[in-house]
C-alpha cells in the first residue's frame, strides 16, 4: 500500500487521461479514494442528461454517491423528445412526452434538487435543445455549444434515445425549463446560474413559449440570479449577479424593440436586465441600434461601460443618434470608464436603372451614393476612443457636441456636394486638414 501525502496523490491523478482513472482506482485504496474525487470532478462536475426515464436514473445514481453527488456543480437537461409516426400527411408524427405530462420527470428533478440542496446548498442548471449535430444529432452526445463552453458535451442517454426514435426528435425547450426550474424551486435549492444554449431553429409557436417561459421564471426569481443565454453564436447575453456586469452580443432589432425570434431567448431577458444592479455594461454588435434600445442598462448604477461594433440605422443620416446616445451616457453619475468602437450609421439607398446606388434624400432628391452605411470617427481621427477619470462626464459631454457637429457637418456636406464623396463622419478640422 502507498503511504503518500494527499497532495502528491492529487497530483498524481490530475496527470493521467480521464479515460485512464478507472484502471487507477483499482491500484490501491488510497490512488483509490483520490482517483475517484478526481474522476468525479473531470465527469460529473456538469453532468448532461436527455429527459428519459434511464438517462433520470442515471442523474439520480450519480446524485447519490457519496462522492460524485458532492462534485455536482452544474446540471444540463436536453429538452429532446422521440416522436413515432402516425398515419395521415407524409412526416406526420406524434410526440412521446407522457414522462413530461405525467409529472415523473418533475418529481424526480426535485428529489434530484433535494439532494444536492443537502450537498452543496446550489447548483447551476443549463437548458440544450440539440447536443447532437444536425436535426438528429449525428454525433451521438457530443457536440460544442457556442459560447457557454469550449469542451464537447457528453449528454448522457442521447445515443438511447436515438436508437428508440423511430421517426425524428424534436425538442419541448419551454416546458424543460420550465419543469426544471420549478422542481428546484420546489426543493429549496438555490440556481446559481440559469443558463440556456439553442441549437435547433424554432418555429413561431415554439419561440413563443420560449420567450414567455424566460420571462416568467426571471421575473418570479426572488434570489440573485446569473444569467446566460446563447443560441447557436447568435445572439448572446448574460448577466453575472455577483459582479453585476452585463455582456451582450450579436443582436438584432426591429425598429426600437427585438426582433422576435431571431434573438431567441435574449429579447425575453433584455427588458429583466431594468430590474437588476448593472455596473458594467460590455456590447458588441448592437444591429439596427437606436438611442432607446439602451435604456434599460443605461443606469445610474454604471460605472463601466464598452460599446463596439454598433451599428445604428438613421435612413439619410437626418437624425443625431450617436451624439444624442453620447449626450445620454454623459449624464450617468457614477460612471468611470467609457470605451466606443467602431461606430457607424447606416443608411437606405435605393437602385437606378444604371445600377448606381442613391440616397434618398428629403428636399433634394436623389444623391449618388456608393457606401451603405457612415463611419464615425473621433478627435484624433481613429475609430475608437477610451475616456476615464474624474471629469469623464464633461469629456462625454464634448464628445457629443463634437460628434453632432460632424454629424450636421456631413449632411450639408452632401447636400453642397450633390454626392456622397466618402462615408467617413469626422470634425470640420479634420476635413479642412
Amino acid at each position: 500500500m502507498l503511504d503518500l501525502p494527499s497532495e502528491v496523490l492529487i497530483d498524481i491523478c490530475e496527470s493521467i487521461e480521464a479515460a485512464d482513472l478507472p484502471n487507477v482506482r483499482l491500484t490501491c485504496k488510497q490512488l483509490r479514494d483520490t482517483a475517484t474525487q478526481h474522476f468525479g470532478k473531470v465527469n460529473f462536475t456538469e453532468t448532461v442528461h436527455v429527459v428519459t426515464p434511464y438517462s433520470m436514473d442515471t442523474l439520480m445514481k450519480i446524485t447519490e454517491h457519496p462522492v460524485f453527488g458532492q462534485c455536482i456543480e452544474s446540471i444540463g437537461i436536453c429538452s429532446a423528445r422521440r416522436t413515432v409516426p402516425i398515419k395521415g400527411p407524409p412526416r406526420q408524427s406524434q410526440i412521446l412526452n407522457g414522462y413530461v405530462t405525467s409529472n415523473r420527470f418533475g418529481r424526480q428533478m426535485e428529489r434530484v434538487f433535494r439532494i444536492i440542496k443537502r450537498l452543496s446548498g446550489s447548483v447551476a442548471i443549463t437548458v440544450y435543445d440539440n447536443p447532437g449535430v444536425g436535426s438528429l444529432g449525428y454525433l451521438p452526445g457530443y457536440r460544442l455549444c457556442s459560447t457557454l463552453r469550449t469542451t464537447p458535451i457528453k449528454c448522457r442517454g442521447w445515443l438511447n434515445l436515438l436508437k428508440l426514435s423511430a421517426s425524428h426528435i424534436t425538442y419541448r425547450t419551454a416546458e424543460t425549463l420550465e419543469q426544471t426550474v420549478y422542481a428546484a424551486r420546489r426543493a429549496s435549492c438555490r440556481l446559481t446560474h440559469l443558463k440556456m444554449d439553442l441549437f435547433a431553429p424554432y418555429n413561431p409557436w415554439a419561440q413563443l413559449q420560449i420567450q414567455q417561459s424566460m420571462w416568467q421564471i426571471l421575473q418570479s426569481s426572488l434570489r440573485p440570479l446569473s444569467v446566460e443565454l446563447d443560441r447557436s453564436r447568435t445572439p448572446q447575453l448574460s448577466y453575472n449577479s455577483t459582479s453585476e456586469s452585463v455582456e451582450i452580443c450579436d443582436i438584432m432589432l426591429g425598429g426600437n424593440t427585438m426582433g422576435a425570434g431571431f434573438n431567441t431567448p435574449v429579447d425575453a431577458s433584455y427588458a429583466w436586465l431594468g430590474t437588476q444592479p448593472v455596473t458594467s455594461l460590455k456590447v458588441e454588435l448592437f444591429d439596427n441600434y437606436t438611442p432607446g434600445c439602451l435604456q434599460a442598462v443605461l443606469a445610474p448604477p454604471l460605472k463601466h461601460l464598452d460599446l463596439s461594433r454598433m451599428h445604428a440605422h438613421t435612413g439619410h443620416l437626418s437624425h443625431n443618434l450617436w451624439s444624442d446616445t453620447i449626450s445620454a451616457i454623459s449624464r450617468l453619475p457614477n460612471l468611470e470608464y467609457c470605451r466606443l468602437s467602431e461606430i457607424t450609421y447606416g443608411i437606405d439607398f435605393t437602385w437606378g436603372n444604371d445600377q448606381m446606388r442613391y440616397l434618398d434624400y428629403p428636399g433634394v432628391g436623389r444623391i449618388p451614393c456608393d457606401y451603405s452605411g457612415f463611419k464615425l470617427r473621433f478627435f484624433d481621427g481613429e475609430g475608437s476612443i477610451e475616456l476615464s477619470g474624474e471629469d469623464i462626464q464633461d469629456k462625454l459631454l464634448d464628445l457629443a457636441h463634437y460628434v453632432r457637429a460632424a454629424e450636421d457637418h456631413k449632411r450639408q456636406k452632401i447636400v453642397h456636394d450633390g454626392v456622397v464623396q466618402d462615408e467617413i463622419v469626422r470634425g470640420v478640422q479634420k476635413v479642412e486638414n
